[in-house]
């Protein structure tokens, strides 16, 4: 897969991922082009996006300028996804790459759209969720991987390891059981992935092969696999819990220190709420600890980005006045002596919002624009402007 750089220029309520990205950004942002406010606005939405029909998008970011942004064309059965970099801190975007190797089998949702990451020296990977290319239907977790910031992909790579048919050797009454814990026609899919500091690729999801047909739509089983390959191949999966909430996707975070934390929702030791998970190599989860016990904190946030100067990047959507048929995207920060900086109002009439940090003072930010007839997927960069304490 190749690509080219470019110069340019579902309506929810609320958008329900929250992640912590821990990595340390120390590059700059476009030069600014608005004047108001706490922050200096500029639209970089590339002029390929203009004629797009795009929704789902999803952005990454490292401490080098690389801004990943990943959306889908398509219905939400029937999909394609695709791929476009940015290497000077979203000024300029790659020409798109389709990611999915054969044409319209992605599956995608809000919550269920792909994934993506970016590592050290280059690294990237994207997960999405894909129809099993036979009867069964299934759908599957899938994963490509590169080391040149996108210009070249491997080979996609099965995430899930319940795709096969029963081994050889089982005894009759295994093999009866066997369709009861192994779900010919599972889902995977509320993909997350993260590089660990020594380079690893850890994916965290959700499906449910596992799942009683009565617990249905109620609860899922959250999985983690990791590879040490650069995503060729997946360690056997790991089951962390049984009672996830199938419509709530996973978050994975990295701390300096190289702690994994992956939250979820679900319920764990009859509590009920946003749940944490930690790891010191990706393998072993443990500690769990109840981050809060309503999703209502985490629908209102949407998306924060934490900095290791201790600041911190949110974005919202809230209603456009008193009208709470439409919603604009509010990004602020808060400084590491905690204030917080006025919100700047991006859009009209927004959904599916997303955010990278690509720098200590400046995030970018994508969005669905809803337009009479039509939806785009917009870009913009913000520039915290200087002052004393901030």
């Amino acid at each position: 897969m190749t690509a080219t750089t470019l110069r340019s220029g579902r309506r929810t309520a609320a958008a329900t991922g929250l992640v912590l990205s821990l990595a340390g950004f120390v590059q700059g942002c476009a030069a600014p082009s608005s004047h108001e406010g706490a922050f200096v606005v500029r639209e970089t939405t590339p002029a390929f996006l203009l004629s797009v029909d795009a929704r789902d998008p999803s952005m990454a970011a490292d401490g080098h300028g690389n801004v990943a942004l990943t959306w889908v064309s398509g219905d939400s059965l029937a999909g394609d996804a695709w791929l476009s970099v940015s290497r000077d801190s979203g000024v300029t975007f790659s020409l798109p790459a389709r990611v999915n190797a054969i044409a319209g089998r992605v599956v995608s949702s809000l919550e269920g759209r792909p994934a993506v990451a970016l590592g050290a020296e280059g690294a990237i990977a994207i997960a999405w969720s894909e129809w099993r290319a036979d009867s069964s239907g299934a759908i599957d977790l899938r994963l490509r991987a590169g080391d040149d910031l996108g210009r070249t992909l491997r080979d996609p790579a099965t995430v899930n390891d319940d795709g096969g048919a029963p081994p050889p050797g089982l005894r009759w009454r295994e093999l009866r059981d066997w369709p009861l814990k192994h779900r010919p026609n599972a889902t995977h899919g509320m993909p997350a992935i993260a590089f660990t500091n020594d380079g690893a690729l850890l994916a965290a999801w959700l499906d449910d092969r596992r799942t009683p047909v009565a617990d249905s739509g109620r609860v899922t089983t959250l999985w983690t696999s990791l590879s040490h390959d650069g995503g060729l191949n997946f360690r056997p999966n790991v089951a962390l819990s049984d009672s996830a909430f199938p419509r709530s996707r996973p978050a994975l975070a990295i701390a300096a220190g190289g702690t994994l934390a992956l939250t979820y929702h679900g319920t764990a030791n009859g509590r009920q709420g946003h749940h944490t998970l930690f790891s010191a190599d990706g393998l072993a989860f443990g500690g769990d600890t109840l981050l809060m016990r309503e999703n209502r904190l985490l629908a209102a946030t949407g998306r924060a980005l934490t900095l290791p100067d201790g600041s911190h990047w949110v974005g919202t959507v809230a209603p456009v006045a008193m009208d709470n048929t439409r919603y604009t995207f509010e990004v602020s920060a808060l400084v590491p002596a905690g204030a917080a900086l006025a919100p700047a109002r991006l859009g009209a009439d927004v959904s599916a919002i997303d955010l990278a940090a690509a720098g200590r003072a400046c995030a970018i930010a994508c969005w669905l624009e809803h337009e009479p007839g039509h939806s785009r997927l917009r870009l913009a960069t913000l520039t915290r402007r200087s002052r004393r304490g901030a």
